[in-house]
């Protein structure tokens, strides 16, 4: 204690007498130890700025945009970041292309912040490199690109980015390249960090031995890591670990433990499971207060926007085929699931419609409803709209389509799939 405040009174002395590193260095004392003082580090900050400092240049831009100690100000964090520019910043330059962006500062202008970013990249600046990956992978200004978003976020990574790992995982997850040998490295990468969602992958990928060896006893201590952390698909699966005694005794009591956790922060699957195994579809002893509950609670996450919880009130209440105990709910549910493009809900509801179950028969609905599904990424709805080309049923029979629905099903996974394209 008594040493930070002799080290805070030789950086005011020395601050006091000109020098513009000392002002800058008392700037970040004061704004980073206790008490902080952002009023004071700002000011210092601005002393240390004014003498031509440029990282000074930087960071007071930075108190600008973030209102740390000054006015909140998007005009005068973009003067402070061209000064640092000007001085060699190449932080200050992806700064200035995140304005343009945003439009915060300065007119907004996708193609100028791109030439910012790179021009900040190939001087090295991780900032940047990351800013790149994100523009070309939702396509800011460019054309979308798979390649060269994940290119770019490596690139940041290996620079020591900390949040470039994590948009490597989640880029894997919402593409499908979770097996992926390279991408598991920065999903390890990230894990090691502390991540708890790549945390849950890599135990995942270690289960199931998917781009690595398998080993499930290290994909338990990476669930459990995650579940430390509160990660409801790390309780989830540590619950299936309990219920099916992998690598550990199995553990009914346990397993039903784990699945509560995770059921307490919504995650879909394990309310699902809870519903069944109070309500004895387990082989347990039914428990019809403790079912109402855990129903309740899955209906409240529906109504909220959970849409897999939609798909999943669908299945309890409408079963495989819609001829559940409540087929009507089921087309409730599975319709609110249906308005935000779930192509679980939607193919679902196809099938209620095929079949006429808690709504009118309508097979002609059910083909574009199993067309929406199969174009969202449902694995099911091409065999099933393949069956309505096969058999003629809501549009014209025409084999050369029921075969084309047939195998895209059958490269998706359907085994359905591959047995009716051997009956053709």
């Amino acid at each position: 204690m008594k040493t930070g405040v002799a080290r805070r009174a030789r950086l005011r002395a020395r601050a006091r007498s000109g020098d513009a590193q000392a002002c800058f260095e008392l700037a970040c004392d004061l704004g980073s130890r206790a008490p902080v003082r952002l009023r004071e580090a700002a000011e210092w900050g601005r002393r240390a700025a004014r003498r031509g400092h440029a990282e000074a240049q930087y960071e007071l831009g930075r108190c600008y945009d973030e209102g740390w100690g000054v006015p909140p100000s998007g005009t005068r964090a973009v003067f402070w970041w061209r000064r640092a520019a000007a001085g060699g910043s190449t932080r200050a330059l992806a700064q200035l292309g995140w304005a343009h962006a945003t439009g915060r500062g300065l007119r907004k202008n996708r193609a100028e912040a791109n030439r910012l970013y790179r021009l900040a990249a190939a001087r090295g600046d991780e900032l940047a490199m990351h800013n790149l990956g994100v523009v070309y992978r939702f396509g800011l200004g460019v054309k979308p690109s798979v390649r060269r978003a994940l290119a770019w976020f490596e690139k940041a990574a290996e620079r020591g980015d900390a949040d470039a790992p994590r948009e490597i995982r989640d880029l894997a997850r919402d593409l499908g390249l979770a097996r992926d040998a390279r991408i598991l490295r920065w999903i390890r990468r990230a894990a090691e960090k502390g991540d708890a969602p790549s945390q849950v992958d890599l135990g995942v990928a270690l289960f199931e031995g998917r781009g690595m060896r398998r080993d499930r006893g290290e994909a338990l201590r990476w669930y459990r890591r995650a579940a430390r952390q509160g990660d409801r698909h790390a309780w989830h699966n540590l619950g299936q670990m309990y219920r099916r005694g992998h690598v550990v005794r199995q553990s009914w009591p346990r397993a039903v433990a784990c699945f509560r956790r995770a059921g307490l922060k919504d995650h879909a699957d394990s309310i699902g499971w809870l519903v069944t195994y109070y309500g004895g579809g387990t082989g347990a002893r039914p428990d019809r207060r403790m079912r109402a509950v855990w129903l309740r609670r899955a209906e409240a996450a529906a109504r909220r926007g959970e849409e897999r919880m939609c798909r999943i009130l669908g299945d309890l209440y409408g079963g495989k085929n819609g001829h559940g105990p409540d087929p009507a709910r089921a087309v409730q549910w599975l319709r609110r699931g249906s308005a935000q493009d779930d192509a679980d809900c939607l193919m679902m509801l196809g099938i209620h419609c095929f079949n006429g179950a808690g709504v009118r028969q309508d097979r002609r609905r059910a083909a574009r409803l199993y067309r929406r599904a199969a174009d969202l990424g449902n694995a099911r709805a091409p065999y099933l709209l393949g069956l309505c080309y096969r058999d003629g049923d809501g549009v014209r029979r025409d084999g050369r389509r029921a075969r084309a629905w047939f195998t895209l099903a059958a490269r998706r996974g359907e085994a359905d799939a591959r047995r009716a394209l051997k009956a053709l």
